[in-house]
């Protein structure tokens, strides 16, 4: 086996294992990712704190104070309040993705009025787009699982295609 073939089979199990945990748990997923981007954002308000009382001249220095106590705040309002940020994102995506099938729709009404043939196929993809959003708006961790699964197919396509290559 060469180096290239294995690397590529150690890669694709990485991607597997990591498909497995979005698909099967993205909640958890969810909650590690807000841990990280809620310490970081504290660890780097604890910075600025300590640059601010470390400085000389305080006064000087009070946008170290306040970015400190935001940064703090942010991080700790991230790390505790990661299920509304999923579902703030995931009403704001779906929301979306409704408006515009609604705006999809009454193009394609517009293009029925105007007795344009095409009209059909702007309504299937209006109604397709408002069940997805719908869908998304309904559904928590949507995108995630749907990655992992994606990372599951990209993995198990490459290990059988490495495997097919050795064994020829």
């Amino acid at each position: 086996m060469k180096k290239e073939e294995g690397m590529s089979i150690v890669v694709s199990a990485l991607f597997l294992i990591l498909g497995i945990i979005l698909f099967t748990n993205p909640g958890g997923v969810v909650q590690f990712i807000a841990y990280i981007v809620g310490g970081f954002f504290a660890l780097l308000g604890a910075i600025y704190l300590l640059k601010y009382y470390r400085s000389s001249d305080r006064k000087a220095n009070m946008d170290s104070l306040y970015s400190g106590i935001i940064s703090v705040m942010i991080g700790i309002i991230v790390m505790f309040c990661a299920g509304a940020i999923e579902l703030a994102i995931r009403l704001l995506l779906g929301s979306w993705i409704l408006y515009r099938s609604i705006i999809t729709m009454k193009h394609a009404i517009d293009l029925k009025n105007l007795q344009v043939v095409t009209w059909k196929r702007g309504l299937v993809i209006a109604i397709l787009l408002f069940a997805c959003g719908l869908y998304i708006v309904l559904r928590s961790n949507l995108v995630l699982s749907t990655i992992g699964l994606l990372l599951i197919i990209y993995a198990i396509t490459e290990i059988v295609g490495v495997i097919l290559s050795i064994v020829k």
